[in-house]
C-alpha cells in the first residue's frame, strides 16, 4: 500500500483525488489544505510520495519543496502546474521536483505515474546498495559510521541536470534506441572518500586542521547550536569562558549557560532562523560550568552546518569590563557628588556654547533659578571693570601658564558685586575645548581683612601711646635713679669717712658697718633696675657668637670657644647673659680655670654649652640661681639671664655634677639660630679666646 499526501487550497480538487484513488487499491490519500500544514505531518509521521499544487496563498508548492529538500527530505515529489507554465516547471525541476504534471490532467494517468514513480525508487535503492558494497574504495559503505543516503542531495541534483550536463547523453534503451520518452530510468554514480584518516596529506583535512585551529586562537568563543538549542561545536575559547575545558558541546543545552532572563530572546532568534536569515546581537549574564557568574557580549546569525540551519554565536567575557564600567560610573558619581557639594563655585565653558555646567553653588549664588546660568556667556557673570582681568588668567591657562588666583566681582542676578579669587584650566568637556574656573567667594575674607585692617590700626594707636608712657616712665625712672643714686654717693662717701674717724671705736664701727652695707646694695638694685628696664626695649637681632665671646676678658680664666659661624636671634642684651655667666663663674665657681662654649645641633633646635672646671653648683639649687634675689650678693644675675633669653624663645638650665664643675645649657628654638657651614656640611672649627 503507497501512502499518499495531496496538498490543495483547492476544495473540490481534494474531493475528486480522493474519489480518484479510493477506486485504486495500492493508493491510501491524505489531504491538507495547506502547505504549513502539511509540514506538520511531515514532521509527524512520512509518505511514499507528495502530490502539491504549485500556486497557493500561504506557502507555495516550490517553497514547500526547497524546505524539504534543503532537510534531507528525498520523498518523492510531483508538481501539479497549469497549462504552458513552463517558468513554473523550470523553477519546480531545478528544486528538485521529481515529476511535474498538469493539473488538469486524467486522475487514472496521475495515479499510474505515482505508482510508477515510487516502483522505480523501490528498485534504485536495493540496486545502489549493493552498488556500494563492491566498491573498494566506499568509506561510506565500508565503515559504521557512514550513510549512503548522504550522497541523495546530490543525486537529486543529477536527476534535473545530470541527464544532460553530467552524462551529455540522453537515456538508451538496451538495444541502443533511444528512450522516445527522454527519460532517465537510473542513474549510477560512484562516491570516494577523499577525506579519510589514513590520508593525513589531504589537502581538505589540512584545510580543515588549519581552520579548526584558527577558530580556536580566537579570543573570541564560537558555539553553533541547532534549532532546538542543542550545542554541536564550540571552540577552545568557548569552553575556557564556559569553565570546562574538556567540554566537546555534543548535546548540551545552550540555555543551561544563559540567564533565565535571555532565554525567550534566544528562543525567539532560533524560531525566526527556521524560516529566514536572522543576526541578532546582546549582552547578558551567564552562569558557567561551575556556577560562576559572568557577563558576555552575544553577537549570533543563521548558518548552514552539516546539511542543517542552525546558529553561530560567538560570544566574548565581558565581565572585567563590566566591572571596569560600574567603577567609572561610580567614579563619575563621586565626582559629580563631589563638585555637588562644592562650596566653591564650578563652571565649565565654551566660545562656543557659553557656560555648558555650573555645581549648584554657582547656580544658587549667580542665576535666579536651577540652570538658568547654563547657556549664558561667560563675561556676562563678570562685573566690566574686572573683564580685563578675567580674560588675562582664561588666557594664561589656554597658553599653559600658571598664574596666580586673582580677585574679581562677580555679577549676581540683582547686579550685586560678588568678590571672589579665580582660577582657570583647559579641559576637554564633552569632545569639546573648554575651560574649567573655580571661583571661590572671598566676601567673608574681605570683610575679616578690614576688621583686621581696624584692629591693626587700633593696635598700632595703642602701641605708639604705650611707648610714649613708656618713654616717659624710663625718662621718669632715670631721673629717678639718678637722683638716688647721687644721694647713695653721698651718702657713702660720709659713711667711708666715719668709718675713718672712729676706727678706733669697735662700738661705733659695729653700727656702722650694716648701715654701709645696706646703702651699697641698695646702689646695686638701683643699677639692676637699669638694666632690667633695657629688657625687650629694642627688636630682637641676629647675634654673632663668636664677636660676644671675644669680648669677654676674663682676668684668670682661659675661655675655647667652639661656635664659629653661629648666629642666635635674640635680644640685644643676649651679650650681658654672657657676661653675667662669667661673672658667675669668677665670683662663685671656686677656682675655675678653664671655660669651654660649645654647641650641637638636635632634633628641635641648637644647644649653647657653657662649661667650667671649678666647683659646680649642688643639686638642690640649680633651680633656685635662677629666682630673683637668691645668692651671695644682689641675686639678679642669673635671673637677668633667664629674662634675657625668654624674649625670643630661649631657655637656659644648669646640668653639672658637683664637685665637677657648672654646665650651663642654652636652648634655642630650630628657627632661632643659623649656622656657617664649610664645604663638607659641619660646622666651622672651633676658636680659642
Amino acid at each position: 500500500m503507497i501512502s499518499l499526501l495531496y496538498i490543495s487550497e483547492n476544495t473540490p480538487t481534494l474531493d475528486e483525488a480522493c474519489r480518484c484513488f479510493e477506486d485504486e487499491d495500492d493508493i491510501s490519500v491524505i489531504t491538507s489544505r495547506s502547505a504549513p500544514a502539511a509540514l506538520t505531518m511531515l514532521h509527524n509521521r512520512s509518505f511514499d510520495a507528495i502530490v502539491s499544487a504549485c500556486k497557493m496563498a500561504e506557502m507555495d508548492g516550490i517553497t514547500l519543496l526547497k524546505i524539504l529538500r534543503d532537510a534531507g527530505d528525498l520523498t518523492p515529489f510531483i508538481c501539479l502546474t497549469e497549462d504552458d507554465d513552463d517558468e513554473t516547471v523550470i523553477q519546480a525541476l531545478g528544486n528538485g521536483a521529481d515529476l511535474c504534471i498538469c493539473r488538469k490532467s486524467d486522475p487514472t494517468t496521475l495515479s499510474k505515474k505515482i505508482l510508477a514513480l515510487v516502483a522505480g525508487r523501490k528498485k534504485i535503492h536495493p540496486c545502489r546498495d549493493q552498488i556500494c558494497r563492491f566498491l573498494p574504495k566506499n568509506t561510506a559503505a565500508d565503515t559504521p559510521s557512514g550513510d549512503p543516503k548522504r550522497a541523495e542531495p546530490s543525486l537529486l541534483t543529477a536527476r534535473q541536470e545530470g541527464r544532460e550536463r553530467e552524462t551529455g547523453k540522453v537515456g538508451k534503451e538496451q538495444n541502443g534506441g533511444v528512450d522516445p520518452s527522454r527519460e532517465c530510468s537510473d542513474i549510477l554514480q560512484i562516491f570516494r572518500d577523499i577525506s579519510g584518516p589514513d590520508d593525513p596529506d589531504n589537502p581538505f583535512r589540512e584545510s580543515e586542521r588549519f581552520y579548526t585551529s584558527l577558530i580556536d586562537s580566537l579570543l573570541d568563543g564560537i558555539v553553533i547550536i541547532d534549532l532546538c538549542g542543542r550545542i554541536i561545536y564550540a571552540n577552545q575559547a568557548a569552553r575556557e569562558i564556559g569553565g570546562n575545558t574538556s567540554f566537546k558541546g555534543e548535546e548540551e543545552s545552550v540555555f543551561a549557560f544563559i540567564s533565565p532572563g535571555y532565554i525567550g530572546t534566544v528562543k525567539e532568534c532560533l524560531q525566526r532562523c527556521r524560516t529566514e536569515d536572522h543576526t541578532f546581537s546582546f549582552e547578558c549574564p551567564a552562569r558557567t560550568c561551575r556556577g560562576e557568574k559572568k557577563e558576555i557580549e552575544v553577537l549570533g546569525s543563521t548558518i548552514a552546518y552539516q546539511g542543517n540551519r542552525g546558529l553561530t554565536i560567538s560570544f566574548r567575557d565581558i565581565t572585567e569590563r563590566k566591572k571596569a564600567e560600574k567603577a567609572l560610573k561610580e567614579a563619575e558619581k563621586n565626582k559629580q557628588n563631589l563638585l555637588q557639594g562644592f562650596p566653591e563655585y564650578i563652571i565649565v565653558y565654551s566660545d562656543t556654547r557659553g557656560v555648558i555646567y555650573a555645581n549648584p553653588a554657582a547656580e544658587a549664588a549667580l542665576g535666579k533659578h536651577p540652570d538658568k546660568i547654563t547657556g549664558k556667556p561667560v563675561l556676562s557673570l563678570v562685573m566690566e571693570d574686572f573683564r580685563e582681568i578675567f580674560e588675562g588668567v582664561v588666557a594664561d591657562s589656554l597658553s599653559g601658564n600658571q598664574s596666580m588666583p586673582q580677585e574679581i566681582m562677580l555679577k549676581t542676578p540683582d547686579n550685586t558685586p560678588l568678590p571672589v579669587t579665580v582660577r582657570a584650566t583647559s579641559i576637554t568637556y564633552q569632545d569639546e575645548d573648554a575651560v574649567l574656573l573655580v571661583l571661590t567667594d572671598i566676601t567673608e575674607r574681605l570683610v575679616l581683612e578690614k576688621e583686621m585692617e581696624y584692629y591693626a590700626a587700633e593696635l598700632k594707636h595703642f602701641t605708639e601711646s604705650l611707648a610714649r608712657i613708656n618713654d616717659k616712665l624710663t625718662i621718669m625712672g632715670s631721673i629717678t635713679r639718678h637722683d638716688i643714686l647721687n644721694q647713695l654717693t653721698v651718702l657713702l662717701a660720709h659713711l667711708e669717712m666715719a668709718e675713718e674717724e672712729k676706727a678706733e671705736d669697735p662700738a661705733f664701727l659695729t653700727h656702722l658697718r650694716p648701715i654701709h652695707k645696706a646703702a651699697t646694695n641698695i646702689q646695686e638694685q638701683i643699677e639692676f633696675t637699669r638694666d632690667y628696664q633695657d629688657i625687650g626695649i629694642r627688636a630682637p637681632q641676629w647675634c654673632i657668637m663668636e664677636r660676644m665671646v671675644v669680648r669677654l676678658k676674663p682676668r684668670t680664666i682661659t675661655i675655647q670657644s667652639e661656635v664659629r659661624g653661629v648666629e642666635v636671634y635674640a635680644d640685644p642684651l643676649f651679650e650681658r647673659v654672657l657676661f653675667n655667666l662669667l661673672d658667675n663663674a669668677e665670683r662663685h665657681g671656686g677656682e675655675v680655670s678653664t671655660i669651654r662654649i660649645s654647641c650641637r645641633e638636635e632634633e628641635h633646635g641648637l644647644v649653647i654649652l657653657w662649661e667650667d672646671d671649678g666647683t659646680g653648683i649642688k643639686e638642690q639649687e640649680k633651680e633656685k640661681i635662677f629666682k630673683r634675689g637668691y645668692g651671695k650678693n644682689t641675686g639678679f644675675g642669673l635671673f637677668l639671664c633667664r629674662e634675657i633669653l625668654s624674649i625670643t624663645g630661649i631657655e637656659i638650665r644648669e646640668t653639672g655634677k658637683y664637685g665637677k664643675g657648672a654646665r650651663f645649657e642654652i636652648l634655642v628654638p630650630e628657627e632661632g639660630y643659623q649656622m656657617e657651614r664649610d664645604p663638607t656640611g659641619a660646622p666651622h672649627h672651633p676658636t680659642q679666646a
